[in-house]
């Protein structure tokens, strides 16, 4: 009794589309994984900080208030990174900072 293999047969036309795969990019790494926590007593220091991991993040906008003065640039602020830079500043403020914080 012989054996048979089974060949497979291959179609020089695609039966299905094949999707093409998808790249997801990676989140990006930051140096400051968190905002450094508020001490008082080195206020410069900790808004350096505070100022550096913005601009790592390109948030710097979220961090300065506009000014008013400046009418060739109007800054439109995206909801979701205005949160995103006010929960990632608030993490670092006790509870007895942060007042004026509510709006």
């Amino acid at each position: 009794m012989g054996s048979t293999v089974d060949t497979p047969t291959f179609s020089a036309t695609p039966t299905a589309a094949t999707p093409e795969p998808v790249s997801a990019t990676p989140p990006p790494k930051f140096a400051y994984k968190q905002c450094p926590p508020v001490d008082p007593m080195f206020y410069c220091a900790w808004a350096s900080d505070v100022q550096l991991a913005f601009m790592e993040r390109e948030w710097t906008d979220y961090l300065i208030p506009p000014d008013g003065n400046d009418k060739d640039e109007k800054f439109i602020a995206d909801a979701r990174t205005a949160l995103n830079a006010r929960v990632f500043l608030s993490q670092a403020i006790p509870f007895q900072y942060r007042a004026g914080m509510e709006h």
